[in-house]
């Protein structure tokens, strides 16, 4: 097994579930606004439905991957942290901004709610915790991500390895204080979270890919296996019997490292290949669908007398609504977006 090329940009495996994981919550949401505004649909199918919630947490395992794998040489420079913090900004603001002002008419128009003060406004433009989700509602796992980021940009001070080292005692030390006093205040709440340890796996997993760890040929599809078993799992069980960082956050390091080690091998499907422009558009689906599907339940209650089947149908339906219509907000918004502000605020070479 030879080490992954520093060629090796794209890793497809991880652009395939970034879409797996947007989709994930993007249904699990479907389902829910449909059994909320359309037609109730049994308790059965929705604690299966709610397993969908899993995607954020292949979010933050891909994020920890992500961040370590993409500073590749960047480690040990101080240099490094203001290309860091500037590309994290130009990835996460831009386009929730523009999202979340359509979504303040959206919310008008339905009456749907949005920040009733100014600093809940100011709060939810910055994503800070506590007010981060009244905007758009699914915006809480973005302020773990910039936490993640912020904490994360000032470790590129050490070592890769030493770096890996340092955010896994900080945040298993953090996670022990959350575990221990519970703190009630927003901030402390983000700081101490149990989730910090999803980022810490994604981080070890990327040291392990760009290592020369021998495995077995088998070892990398069982790990896959392993994970898919461990979200079959959760979704029987329910999260609520386990923290979900063990339910949801194993399954998804297990899952995400046995299928970079397979990509590694040169083993990963060409099926999976093709999904990677839908990875590219993730973060615009995970934010749109959460426009989308409030008001459009609520519509679809007044055209028609649902029966289950139907329902169920239109939640499949408006799941793939999202994913084709947020791959339109990725191509001619948010890229062209990124691409207006990366030139507006990149310092130029003399």
């Amino acid at each position: 097994m030879t080490p992954a090329s520093p060629q090796m940009t794209t890793v497809h495996s991880i652009q395939f579930l970034r879409f797996v994981a947007a989709a994930l919550v993007a249904a699990y949401h479907a389902f829910h606004f449909v059994d909320l505004n359309v037609i109730a649909m049994g308790a059965r199918l929705m604690h299966f439905a709610a397993a969908g919630a899993s995607g954020v947490h292949i979010f933050f395992v891909i994020s920890g991957f992500i961040m370590v794998w993409t500073s590749e040489g960047k480690f040990g420079k101080a240099a490094s942290i203001g290309g860091f913090a500037r590309r994290r900004f130009i990835r996460i603001y831009p386009i929730y901004w523009a999202l979340a002002a359509i979504n303040i008419v959206i919310a008008a128009a339905f009456h749907l709610g949005f920040p009733q003060s100014v600093s809940d406004a100011v709060g939810a433009t910055l994503l800070a915790p506590g007010h981060s989700s009244k905007l758009i509602f699914v915006g809480w796992p973005l302020t773990f991500e910039l936490f993640f980021y912020g904490v994360f940009a000032v470790l590129l001070l050490l070592p890769k390895r030493l770096s890996v080292i340092a955010l896994s005692v900080l945040f298993t030390s953090l996670a022990a204080i959350g575990v221990l006093f519970h703190p009630a205040h927003p901030t402390l709440h983000v700081a101490t979270n149990t989730l910090l340890l999803e980022f810490v796996m994604g981080a070890w997993i990327a040291v392990i890919a760009r290592s020369d760890i021998p495995l077995p040929r088998w070892g990398p599809p069982a790990m896959a296996a392993f994970g898919i078993a461990g979200f079959i799992g959760a979704a029987i069980i329910g999260p609520a019997a386990l923290p979900t960082v063990i339910s949801y956050g194993v399954p998804s390091a297990l899952l995400i490292c046995g299928m970079v080690l397979m990509e590694k091998q040169g083993r990963l499907s060409k099926t999976v290949k093709r999904f990677t422009p839908l990875g590219d558009s993730s973060y615009s689906l995970y934010l749109v669908h959460a426009m989308i599907l409030p008001p459009a339940t609520m519509l679809a209650a007044g055209l028609f007398g649902a029966t289950y089947w139907a329902a169920f149908a239109l939640a499949i339906v408006l799941t793939l609504f999202c994913i084709v219509f947020a791959h339109g907000v990725y191509l001619w918004l948010e890229r062209p977006l990124i691409k207006t502000v990366r030139n507006f605020i990149t310092p130029r070479k003399a």
